[in-house]
């Protein structure tokens, strides 16, 4: 897969974005969602690790949110941005992909 500095740029974009306003909504005390992942990352890991202090920091928090962030510009890149589709089409296609990654994870297997 060749690196897309475009695709890079806007991927960093958005998730600078996303984690400003997930941070804006906590200071004004709007409920949004944040952390679902992690919480479902924490659960898998070794019981030791959902107790180490630097889980619970915002640095980690905010590492882990760029972090997933940049695996999702993988997985654009490499499943969605060559395709033959308008890229609202894309977008809308690959918008669909947490909500589905996070049903299957909250699913009891």
């Amino acid at each position: 897969m060749k690196p897309n500095k475009a695709l890079a740029i806007a991927g960093f974009t958005a998730i600078t974005l996303n984690t400003i306003m997930l941070k804006l909504a906590k200071i004004l005390d709007i409920k949004a969602e944040s952390g679902g992942l992690l919480k479902l990352t924490l659960k898998i890991l070794p019981s030791f690790l959902p107790n180490a202090t630097f889980i619970k920091t915002d640095w980690f928090w905010i590492l882990f949110h760029f972090g997933t962030g940049a695996v999702m510009v993988i997985i654009y890149a490499a499943f969605f941005n060559k395709s033959a589709l308008s890229t609202f089409f894309k977008g809308l296609l690959f918008s669909l992909f947490p909500g589905l990654l996070m049903a299957w994870l909250s699913y009891p297997h």
